[in-house]
């Protein structure tokens, strides 16, 4: 569990770079939800979380908000590297 820890921790720091070049700079909102927003800034975040762990374990599942279940596994990630979009995409930081 320790090389998934330490890789969870390396994606985390990546997908929150990503995410902060993008504050500010969002070009593309969708809605999935009535109220749900998605920015390409949430799919290139998740995009590159899932790839990481796709290449490092897999064997592993993956359950994302944006892709869903993606795979399974013994062992399950949960991905949503961005909570707060709607947020994060009217330029409110908090």
């Amino acid at each position: 569990m320790q090389t998934r820890l330490k890789l969870a921790i390396e994606l985390a720091r990546k997908a929150g770079e990503e995410l902060r070049q993008g504050f500010g700079h969002v070009k593309q909102i969708r809605r999935k939800g009535a109220v749900d927003l998605v920015t390409e800034y949430d799919l290139r975040s998740e995009r590159l979380i899932l790839e990481a762990i796709r290449q490092a374990f897999p064997q592993d599942a993956i359950l994302s908000e944006e892709a869903g279940q993606v795979s399974l596994g013994d062992v399950c990630w949960m991905v949503d590297p961005l909570d707060g979009t709607t947020n994060f995409a009217h330029v409110l930081p908090m």
